[in-house]
């Protein structure tokens, strides 16, 4: 959607829930027009819109609201007539409509080919996710008849058993792509009770091979022994946590994992040295297709689904929280970045009722 509107005729501003900036027209959209209904000279105005519809900004500009996949989608800079307060004729003004309804239906064409398009890619990744999950169940069967029929030193019987969290994990991760990509919520994920420090230490052992090509120590501290109840596919949540740990940190460093306890929850805190994160990105980061800014300079893939698909997951499926941290204490430079020790943090409730 975010890419799609960038070929927007009409200067727009892209919010998350939470009032932070995602998006905005294009710099040198605003080097040719008057700037006045950028997002940081009306910032409150646009902080402080929580429906669909139009609006007036402080200086007379008409704005048109869209709340679509969870942002909010705000195109303004607009003189239309019977809604802005801006007289006679001004230089800045990018359009001018004389009726509301060329700018409502200009929107819902936009929005309806987005909406196409996710429906063509949401169809064509059923698809794939079913024959995908078909090859990893002959791969899990093989492995297992391997391991059955023949007598393997511990070397041999680790593999196989790599080979089984493997192809766990990736028929949960097409599950929950699956439920992500679908908003109705049809995916049926049966409810299992299970211990969180269980599943991350299997996560732990699977990408321990990864971890170690750069150098790195996953080490745990603390204990917990209570279970929660969820859907199934949990792994998800430590595997791309961890992934994204082991991506991020510089070679030779160490990835803490850290359990506690607590009467109503259980908490695990992932410590390690990431890329610096500014301060107005800690809740952006856990939003659909952002990347940090400095995490885009250390690592060039990524989509900026991950920690997206943790908070949805986590949230909907536990009524968990996650959040980040920073500490500024013995940053370490880079290739001209800052790496500072990074730490996110789950809460996870024992007792509740999940959403699906």
């Amino acid at each position: 959607m975010i890419k799609l509107l960038e070929a927007s005729i009409l200067p727009y501003i892209i919010l998350t829930k939470d009032g932070q900036l995602l998006s905005e027209s294009n710099g040198c959209f605003f080097s040719i027009v008057d700037n006045n209904f950028s997002f940081h000279c009306e910032e409150a105005f646009y902080k402080s819109i929580k429906v669909n519809g139009w609006n007036i900004t402080s200086r007379g500009y008409a704005v048109y609201t869209i709340i679509y996949d969870d942002l909010f989608i705000i195109f303004t800079g607009m003189k239309v007539k019977g809604v802005s307060k801006i007289q006679g004729k001004n230089v800045g003004v990018p359009y001018f409509f004389s009726e509301k309804s060329q700018v409502e239906q200009y929107v819902t064409k936009l929005l309806n080919v987005s909406k196409d398009i996710d429906r063509e890619k949401s169809i064509a990744f059923r698809e794939y996710s079913h024959e995908s999950k078909e090859i990893l169940r002959d791969i899990y069967q093989k492995a297992f008849e391997i391991k059955n029929g023949n007598s393997l030193d511990s070397y041999y019987n680790e593999l196989l058993e790599n080979i089984f969290a493997f192809t766990g994990i990736l028929s949960t991760k097409t599950d929950i792509m699956n439920f992500i990509s679908n908003t109705d919520l049809s995916l049926s994920l049966p409810e299992k009770d299970f211990c969180v420090h269980k599943k991350f230490s299997k996560i732990m052992k699977c990408l321990n091979t990864k971890a170690k090509c750069k150098n790195i120590n996953i080490v745990t501290e603390g204990s917990s022994y209570k279970n929660i109840s969820g859907p199934r596919g949990f792994e998800l949540i430590p595997f791309l946590l961890l992934e994204n740990a082991i991506k991020y940190s510089p070679s030779n460093n160490v990835i803490t994992l850290k359990f506690e306890d607590f009467d109503d929850k259980i908490q695990v805190r992932i410590e390690s040295m990431g890329p610096l994160i500014d301060s107005d990105e800690k809740s952006r980061i856990f939003t659909k297709n952002y990347r940090g800014r400095h995490a885009e300079v250390v690592e060039k893939s990524g989509q900026g689904i991950g920690l997206y698909t943790v908070k949805e997951f986590l949230s909907r499926g536990f009524s968990g929280t996650i959040s980040v941290e920073q500490s500024s204490k013995n940053p370490c430079y880079l290739n001209n970045t800052t790496y500072l020790q990074t730490t996110f943090e789950l809460n996870i409730p024992i007792q509740n009722n999940y959403l699906y």
